[in-house]
């Protein structure tokens, strides 16, 4: 589902079964939640209407601990990212800011240039879905 008219397409092919109570889908989560008369309807037939509809019905939904594992991932990164990028903030700053400088600019430009890829290149890597997704399409 990519828009909330998504979420309002599916939510009227399911409401036009005979049978269906209340039927509400939600964008954000892209979670459906269906009341429905078993007797009138089946779900085999709402997960066909919902298919039909250009949707595909998942059947799996992630458990508690995928959940947990991914947020633990995106903690990592977000620990990573920190770690280089304020050095990286502070090098590339420090004279614009009057701050105290750890190797002077002027008298060493080609090794402050290296260093700040050397921190640079980590903070690619610890994101690289976002960085492909940024520039494929370019």
């Amino acid at each position: 589902m990519s828009c909330a008219t998504c979420a309002r397409r599916v939510e009227q092919a399911i409401g036009k079964l005979e049978g269906i109570v209340n039927v509400s889908v939600n964008f954000a989560t892209e979670k459906a939640t269906i009341d429905y008369d078993p007797q009138k309807v089946r779900v085999s037939l709402i997960r066909e209407t919902i298919e039909k509809a250009g949707y595909k019905v998942l059947e799996n939904n992630p458990s508690h601990d995928d959940k947990q594992k991914e947020i633990k991932i995106l903690w990592i990164k977000f620990i990573v990212s920190a770690v280089f990028a304020i050095p990286l903030l502070y090098i590339a700053m420090a004279p614009m800011m009057k701050l105290p400088e750890i190797i002077n600019h002027a008298d060493y430009p080609l090794l402050i240039a290296l260093v700040e890829l050397a921190l640079l290149f980590p903070l690619f890597l610890s994101d690289i879905n976002f960085i492909q997704l940024v520039f494929i399409p370019l």
